[in-house]
């Protein structure tokens, strides 16, 4: 079996299990001027990525992060940026074993953040905080194409086309 390959029959695939170049043969280039390519728009979606990772990061390393003003509001917080982040994540990384590991990572990194926000002084450390983010990741997760609109492949159109 080839890399990238479904061991599912087609009719059980994801229907994103091929390369975004491969899905999106069919746009035409045009050869006079630069244009932004799928692999182009994966490896943007890749940073865009990194970025929610780092943006975690810093709020939960910062002295004061905001405030919802809502009872548990970091909670909400907590689930909301790291479902978002999976689901973000899941778009590109569509077979099993990929989400087991983007999942794992995550919500290492959700009890890492609790263990350093308690070496900080100034943040504390919530058991809480920690199933809220295990939560959102399971949330994203479940959210994920094949439920939701695959919204990598949706981009890719929409720039190609574009740019």
């Amino acid at each position: 079996m080839e890399h990238g390959q479904s061991r599912l029959p087609q009719s059980l695939a994801f229907p994103d299990d091929r390369p975004a170049a491969s899905r999106l043969a069919d746009v035409p280039a045009n050869p006079e001027s630069p244009r932004m390519t799928p692999s182009g728009v994966a490896r943007l979606w890749q940073v865009g990525g990194w970025l929610l990772v780092a943006a975690i990061i810093c709020l939960s390393l910062m002295p004061a992060p905001p405030d919802l003003g809502v009872e548990q509001g970091d909670k909400i917080g907590h689930l909301a940026a790291y479902g978002f982040t999976m689901l973000w994540f899941a778009q590109r990384r569509t077979a099993l074993r990929q989400r087991l590991w983007l999942g794992l990572g995550l919500v290492t990194l959700g009890v890492a953040m609790e263990y350093a926000q308690r070496a900080t002084g100034y943040r504390t450390f919530e058991v809480a905080d920690m199933a809220a983010d295990a939560l959102g990741v399971a949330l994203g997760w479940l959210a994920a194409p094949p439920r939701l609109p695959n919204f990598l492949i949706w981009a890719e159109k929409r720039l190609t086309r574009i740019f």
